[in-house]
């Protein structure tokens, strides 16, 4: 049952990204798709608040979720799905995932936190050189690239900046599990909430369109799929069979499913380049993996 839970948790972390890959193919906006997902969140935060018992409001909470509303906002929805619409899915993907090494390093400034090993510094070490190699993908290989009409270097440039506010996204939620445990839905909640805010401001200058069909559909999967993660991943890493590799291979697990799924649905054709980050991004993944086993 463990194996079966973490085996879920992986499709579902990497369902998301050919979903919104989808919808973005269909009309879809990344303003919308963050919006109807900034309202399922919400949604979801309120609800499992309630029925949890658990505190809604709580100051910590609230400051790490609000400015992870803002990381999450402008990172993933205004950048990186900007950069799933012109540009291949396996790098982005991998390079949203290395977010990770900003949630390691806000362990940091946690009091008696688990201090980094060998291991995590190779993997720090490792993402660097990814975030560099990123420079030197040609999102304009990509069939979407050219639909779009993206320049060569826009690519490269956006998911630098959509690497920089994941890490920024992961270290809040770890400040958050430690500064306020008993609020994990209050922290789900302000961050959809302030996402939201910041999503209808830019909706509401008239540059993008409000939510269609296809933003509603990738929007509220997606937020489906993040809502439900939390107790999965908490179910799964309480089992003794899947505990001891349930970290590194939750985190790594989900962007290699999207490079292969690049490379086979949409025949994304990357160069050596492309291929050497995605490849040592994924094994930077599970080096900064390790410490939570």
């Amino acid at each position: 049952m463990d194996l079966a839970l973490l085996a879920l948790l992986v499709v579902a972390s990497a369902a998301a990204w050919p979903l919104n890959r989808w919808a973005l193919r269909h009309g879809a906006t990344p303003v919308g798709i963050g919006i109807v997902l900034s309202v399922v969140t919400l949604a979801a935060g309120i609800v499992g608040s309630a029925v949890s018992h658990q505190p809604l409001y709580h100051p910590a909470a609230f400051f790490f979720g609000a400015l992870g509303g803002i990381a999450f906002g402008a990172g993933f929805v205004l950048i990186i799905l900007r950069c799933l619409a012109m540009g291949p899915m396996g790098p982005t993907a991998t390079a949203y995932s290395l977010g990770l090494a900003g949630t390691v390093l806000a362990t940091l400034l946690v009091p008696y936190a688990l201090r980094p090993s060998v291991a995590v510094y190779a993997g720090f070490a490792a993402t660097l050189v990814v975030v560099v190699l990123l420079g030197l993908v040609r999102a304009e290989q990509t069939p979407s690239a050219v639909a779009s009409g993206a320049q060569p270097r826009d690519w490269q440039r956006l998911v630098v900046a959509g690497w920089g506010f994941s890490a920024l996204y992961g270290a809040t939620q770890i400040l958050a599990g430690r500064f306020a445990p008993q609020a994990p839905f209050g922290f789900l909640a302000a961050q959809a909430l302030v996402s939201l805010l910041l999503l209808l401001i830019v909706a509401s200058s008239g540059r993008v369109g409000w939510p269609r069909a296809p933003d509603i559909v990738a929007g509220a999967g997606t937020g489906i799929i993040m809502a439900a993660l939390v107790p999965v991943s908490t179910t799964a890493m309480g089992g003794t069979e899947a505990a001891p590799h349930f970290y590194p291979i939750s985190v790594a697990a989900p962007p290699a499913l999207a490079i292969l799924l690049g490379a086979l649905a949409y025949r994304e054709r990357l160069t050596v380049w492309g291929w050497i980050a995605c490849a040592l991004g994924i094994g930077a993944l599970v080096l900064l993996g390790l410490p939570r086993v």
